[in-house]
């Protein structure tokens, strides 16, 4: 194999060395992503009373699976000629280059990026007033989830800093400076496919879903085991709407960790060892 190139840089901390060395060999690059997910199983949905909510976790190594939040073509967002990205994120199969926005470099510090949808099974409207949601991590503050776009645009242009300074610092790289506000050019047009929700404070009628995505501040994994939490869902009515009871939904979340090797034929980072 020539000289290999990481696909995306912020996947865990080995890639660090990896993206600075890019050493030539012919060794298949493997290396181990800590994380949280949902066990056991990765999608888990909860019923009370006729409301139902399912949650998972975006976790680094989905990417592959949301092609319209963690694909781009850098030519596509005006990046066409940028010798780093080129160098840096190889053209899969299907001409797309692959980024995960929201990890240092070193995947120490992460974003908690959750999709989660709230199913009205019963026959009268669900108001939400007093819903909540947050994640506990036991001896901290509950913490709320993001309240908007901006703010998750802000935490992606912080990680690509990161990088930048990464591949300033790095002998190897000193030619090929990552571009400024790269993150952002690419996540700024995507704020329909980023849609966030930060509780359910509001209506839901009869046999409709209300669903979106929870982003987190920066969850070390050392906070060991953690519960999203959705307060106070109302799960019964009376034919007027109001409610009758209420209850709480815990999903745990558990640090992963998981090796991955790059499959340089497919361009793309596998779960697992090589073959």
């Amino acid at each position: 194999m020539e000289s290999w190139n990481p696909l995306f840089s912020t996947l865990a901390a080995a890639l660090v060395t990896l993206v600075a060395c890019a050493p030539v060999t012919r060794q298949t690059p493997t290396l181990r992503v800590t994380q949280y997910a949902l066990q056991p199983e990765s999608v888990q949905t909860q019923t009370k009373s006729n409301v139902a909510i399912t949650a998972r976790v975006l976790r680094i190594t989905d990417i592959y699976d949301h092609p319209d939040l963690f694909a781009f073509r850098q030519e596509e967002v005006g990046f066409s000629d940028n010798a780093y990205l080129k160098r840096n994120y190889p053209s899969d199969p299907g001409g797309r280059q692959w980024e995960y926005w929201f990890a240092s470099p070193d995947a120490s510090e992460q974003l908690l990026i959750c999709w989660v949808s709230v199913k009205n099974g019963t026959d009268h409207i669900l108001r939400m007033r007093d819903a909540r949601i947050y994640l506990v991590a036991e001896g901290r503050d509950p913490m709320p989830a993001m309240g908007g776009v901006d703010g998750l645009l802000s935490q992606a242009d912080r990680y690509w800093s990161m990088t930048v300074r990464q591949a300033q610092e790095s002998r190897a790289l000193i030619r090929l400076a990552p571009p400024e506000g790269f993150a952002r050019a690419v996540l700024s047009g995507r704020r329909e496919a980023f849609k966030l929700i930060n509780d359910v404070n509001r209506e839901i009628l009869p046999g409709f879903t209300l669903e979106g995505m929870l982003a987190f501040p920066a969850v070390p994994t050392t906070y060991g085991s953690v519960t999203l939490s959705f307060f106070d869902i109302t799960t019964k009515t009376d034919p007027a709407g109001n409610a009758v009871e209420k209850t709480r939904f815990d999903f745990a979340l558990r640090p992963q960790s998981l090796p991955m090797w790059y499959d340089a034929a497919a361009a793309r980072w596998r779960v697992g060892t090589p073959p």
